[in-house]
């Protein structure tokens, strides 16, 4: 941060259906300025714990905004950042605090006005917009049948025409695995009372206009700022479709720093250049993560293995990712794995699947593969936990645990859950274990993503102390590759290593050098060109 500059705090509001992880550009270039930042997840949204059907009205949708808010010392004040339908999340925490806001920045968002009801600018963009340009959105009925509420779920046609049309591949499929239903809550803005003068019409508004975006049209825009003469100042940026945190970051951080400082540093951002490999024989992969993680993880690795003409299932374990079960509803490894289970179990009869399992995964894996050994042509672990025949399931992951010092685990949060008289322990890794032991060879947005979207888990051993051996008939009797990767602080090369050793069935070793723990982020080509070579050989 420049001599001079004040330090600023910018308070990041996602759109509908989707969460904090949108802003994962954005948030590290802002605070690589000296900004502080919060991007949070609206109820019912990202990693949010409620669900859709919990939540009736714009308040409980803005539950967590107005908390961030109240939350405040009483002199602090931030500047907002509201896109698409955060928009009106940003008037209504702006109508009870006006004390706490400095401006609001409307980003190609809608932007209510005090004349009429929260509902009419709303009103409006659906009176101009046709049903056919909403191609595979769903909309729904929830809550009450006398009273419902419309749900909506952006499509995958919707998603990349509309909305992404001018992001990186790896973006899109980010957000496929990401977004969650919403609502625009019309039932209930339809009865709310105007935002008041006083309150959200008293304060300094920016819009910053999108001008390639299909969702909220430049033209909409436009009206949206000549319907709202209370704002302060527009801004434009060329060439940026709806998503501009992620289509064009530098230059949306470049106005958000001009907003909040008179000399603003133009920040930069690492470039990353992700070349697709050659077609090989259709094969169908589903990628398991590790523990706290989410199918979100494979983002950059899921297109290049999909531009190759492969399938693709990235999935959700329970309570993971955007899974809407809760840690404390989870108590077996097979509870955990049972998303996985669905996947296998839903497979025609003659098809046959390459399992990828990162990190704890490789126990999904394995249980998995116990489970259908007959759905599974090869099994590789990444990094993963990898059991044994001769051993109970818990064995490797005991193994692992007493080479591990307790201050090794820097941050990380272990607590009990369940049944007080027979507790599992949850862990939570902490931003300095994620930095330090996870990412430290990552960039730093996919570091902001994960510390945006991980959830507690567990290692579940409380139950793998008592399961049964995996047999030789399922699990023992199928393929295996391990991938090594060298500079893993969390699983050391030498108990990979090891792994390797205590498990005599493992087909084939091949290594990444210069991986940390994560190499679908640090080193996805690499990945992606090893799983294209067991795609082949193992036809």
């Amino acid at each position: 941060m420049e001599a001079g500059q004040q330090l600023k705090h910018f308070v990041l509001v996602h759109g509908a259906c989707h969460g904090a992880w949108s802003w994962y550009k954005l948030k590290p270039l802002l605070e690589s300025n000296g900004h502080r930042v919060t991007a949070l997840d609206l109820s019912a949204s990202g990693i949010n714990p409620r669900q859709l059907d919990d939540v009736r009205t714009a308040y409980d949708y803005s539950l967590p905004l107005i908390e961030v808010l109240a939350s405040l010392p009483p002199e602090e004040k931030v500047i907002l950042v509201g896109h698409s339908l955060g928009g009106l999340n940003l008037a209504l925490a702006m109508d009870k605090y006006p004390e706490k806001v400095m401006v609001a920045v409307f980003v190609t968002a809608f932007m209510p006005d005090s004349l009429h009801g929260p509902s009419y600018v709303l009103n409006q963009f659906l009176e101009r917009t046709s049903a056919e340009s909403w191609l595979d959105t769903q909309f729904s009925p929830f809550g009450d049948p006398k009273h419902p509420i419309t749900s909506m779920l952006f499509g995958p046609k919707f998603l990349s025409s509309q909305l992404y049309q001018l992001c990186s591949i790896e973006d899109f499929t980010l957000a496929t695995t990401l977004i969650r239903p919403g609502s625009l809550f019309l039932e209930d803005l339809a009865k709310a009372s105007n935002f008041s003068n006083d309150g959200y019409g008293s304060l300094k508004r920016v819009f910053i206009v999108c001008c390639e975006d299909k969702a909220i049209p430049e033209e909409f825009q436009q009206w949206m700022i000549k319907n709202s003469p209370t704002v302060t100042e527009v801004k434009e940026i060329k060439d940026a479709d709806h998503m501009p945190m992620l289509s064009k970051p530098q230059e949306l951080c470049h106005y958000l720093l001009e907003i909040a400082t008179k000399k603003p540093k133009l920040a930069s951002a690492p470039k990353h250049n992700l070349k697709m490999e050659a077609g090989q024989q259709l094969k169908h992969f589903v990628l398991v993560h590790g523990v706290c993680h989410g199918a979100w993880c494979w983002y950059k690795l899921k297109p290049l293995l999909e531009s190759a003409g492969h399938r693709v299932t990235a999935l959700d374990l329970s309570a993971s990712g955007i899974n809407p079960r809760q840690l404390d509803d989870v108590r077996t490894l097979y509870d955990y794995s049972l998303p996985l289970i669905e996947v296998l179990a839903s497979l025609p009869p003659e098809e046959k699947v390459i399992l990828v399992g990162h990190s704890l995964g490789g126990l999904n894996l394995a249980l998995a593969m116990d489970k259908y050994p007959e759905k599974v042509l090869v099994a590789v672990f990444v990094t993963a936990f990898m059991p044994d025949t001769l051993h109970g399931p818990s064995y490797v992951l005991n193994q692992f645990l007493e080479r591990i010092s307790a201050e090794s685990w820097l941050d990380t949060q272990f607590s009990p859950f369940g049944d007080p008289k027979h507790p599992i322990t949850s862990i939570l890794f902490g931003p300095k274990f994620l930095s330090s032991k996870l990412y430290q060879l990552c960039s730093i947005e996919d570091f902001t993503l994960a510390t945006t979207l991980i959830r507690p888990g567990s290692l579940l051993l409380e139950d793998l102390s008592k399961a049964s051996n995996f047999s030789n008939e399922g699990y023992g009797s199928l393929k295996r590759v391990f991938i090594v990767c060298y500079e893993d602080k969390t699983i050391p090369e030498e108990f990979q290593q090891w792994m390797i050793k205590n498990s005599p069935a493992v087909t084939e070793v091949k290594e990444i050098k210069g991986a940390d723990h994560m190499p679908m982020l640090s080193k996805p080509q690499e990945l992606c060109h090893y799983l294209l070579e067991i795609a082949t050989k193992y036809a």
